[in-house]
């Protein structure tokens, strides 16, 4: 929550303040804003610290905004191509007003229309999280690896213009969490992953810095935890707890790594984690692996989540994303729990609608499965993924159980692989200059075999054997029938 001066506190505890607003207007590598007051149609923001309205984590959650302006009071030309606009609030009463202007967030604009008149301009935009849809590595820019997470996601955010907040840089600092070269994964898949290991999501908060946000932080146990009461002028409607959580499993695509004891009096948080650090050797890995559900199920076990919706909420616009409220309705009802997402109208009394959402599980009066039924899930949940760029088509189908077929198409050839579920695997690669096939089995013996226009090469772990049109090389020959020459 922000912290707020005693004026902007008097000011918002009259019943009858209003707000007013303005928004700011940089080119999209500046920080310097130009202000305007008035020109300001209609601002609608909207922000959540969960992906897909269910509780979760391993996520990357972009912010949105959509603005309509007057184009007699604020000139399309001051709205650079590809500017940053900030709104901004703050209390009033009379002639009353308060020095503190709330910033809520950092946009950048995907769209603008004009009208048919040309008087008014509609404009859609999204925080820099969008840019993370890009390819964390490009091609010849591996360098070391591993890397500490911290590491990772403070270069993400430089490439994407952003900064750290200190406690998110806390946070990713406290655990050397060592990541593995991503190959072709985007920063959102990157980051998302580096989330879900620290137990929370990634959000830019009101002043466009990242912030980790913990599920640990969203989880209410009283009062006492409490930042801001909200008042809600209409209904307020608290669906059922959850059940306390009491187990953590982590799918890493060909392991689950468990903590606590999954049963229908406890609820489970599950969640993927496409690129998991590595430690020294195999046992070094797992032991770090298991080490972040351990931590993750220390910090949320016997905790419980209050999902709730307000749909005519008054907000003090110096809560923010992830902070434990009180929602007040307009009946009495008194409700504890987290800020987990918005949808704000900027009007006189910076009033919308906010949720801590349920989980769709809830619709079940019984939502119990066997132990069988949720391995099985887990099993059989397989993830296909297609990219294009201007250089590469790449394909991928992922199950759970580490099965893996993988495609890539360029200029320079195809590249074919099919793993199965205990990293075994054949690779195909095609280029103009031959065919090579490379075959893996379990115990970690590997046989390749090379064409060229030179001839065939194949290599075992017993040695290599060179053919061509009038020669054969070996560095063994044993022959088991006769042969007559």
């Amino acid at each position: 929550m922000h912290n707020m001066s005693s004026t902007y506190k008097t000011l918002l505890s009259n019943p009858d303040h209003i707000k007013e607003y303005r928004i700011g207007i940089a080119q999209s590598t500046s920080s310097s804003y130009t202000y305007y007051d008035e020109g300001i149609t209609d601002i609608e923001t909207s922000g959540a610290v969960f992906s897909n309205d269910e509780l979760s984590i391993g996520a990357v959650i972009s912010r949105e905004m959509k603005l309509n302006i007057s184009l007699d009071l604020i000139p399309s030309s001051s709205i650079y191509r590809g500017a940053k606009i900030s709104p901004f609030v703050r209390p009033k009463f009379n002639n009353s007003t308060s020095n503190d202007w709330v910033q809520k967030g950092v946009f950048l604009i995907d769209t603008r229309e004009e009208d048919i008149e040309g008087n008014t301009l509609d404009i859609t935009l999204y925080d820099s999280l969008m840019k993370t849809e890009q390819k964390y590595m490009t091609e010849g820019d591996q360098g070391l690896w591993p890397r500490s997470a911290y590491n990772v996601i403070v270069d993400c955010c430089q490439k994407i213009g952003v900064s750290v907040n200190s406690t998110t840089l806390s946070r990713l600092g406290a655990k050397s969490y060592m990541i593995p070269y991503t190959n072709d994964s985007t920063m959102r898949d990157v980051m998302a992953s580096i989330a879900g290991m620290y137990g929370g999501n990634f959000i830019l908060n009101d002043s466009g810095e990242l912030q980790l946000i913990l599920l640990s932080d969203i989880l209410v146990s009283s009062q006492r935890e409490v930042v801001a009461t909200i008042n809600d002028r209409g209904h307020c409607y608290k669906s059922p707890d959850f059940l306390p959580f009491g187990c953590v499993v982590m799918n890493t695509g060909n392991e689950t790594y468990i903590s606590g004891t999954e049963s229908d009096n406890v609820r489970t948080l599950e969640f993927s984690c496409n690129n998991p650090p590595e430690g020294s050797d195999i046992n070094a890995t797992r032991a770090v692996r298991q080490s972040i559900v351990d931590s993750i199920l220390s910090s949320i076990r016997n905790k419980v989540y209050h999902p709730f919706e307000a749909t005519e909420a008054v907000i003090d616009p110096a809560i923010e994303l992830g902070d434990k409220i009180k929602i007040v309705s307009g009946l009495g009802t008194t409700i504890l729990s987290a800020y987990c997402k918005e949808e704000i109208t900027f009007d006189l009394f910076y009033q919308g609608s906010i949720y801590a959402p349920k989980d769709k599980e809830l619709d079940h009066e019984y939502p119990f499965k066997t132990e069988s039924e949720k391995k099985f899930e887990r099993l059989a949940d397989v993830v296909a993924s297609f990219r294009v760029d201007y250089e590469t088509i790449s394909a991928q189908v992922a199950a759970q159980d580490g099965r893996i077929t993988s495609l890539g198409l360029s200029i320079d050839g195809l590249d074919t692989r099919v793993q199965g579920v205990e990293g075994e695997y054949t690779a195909v690669s095609q280029r103009v200059s031959g065919l090579s096939v490379e075959v893996s089995a379990v115990d970690g013996r590997v046989a390749t075999v090379e064409t060229t226009i030179d001839g065939l090469t194949v290599t075992t772990s017993q040695g290599t054997t060179k053919i061509n049109g009038g020669m054969v090389e070996t560095s063994n020959l044993v022959v088991t029938n006769s042969i007559n020459i």
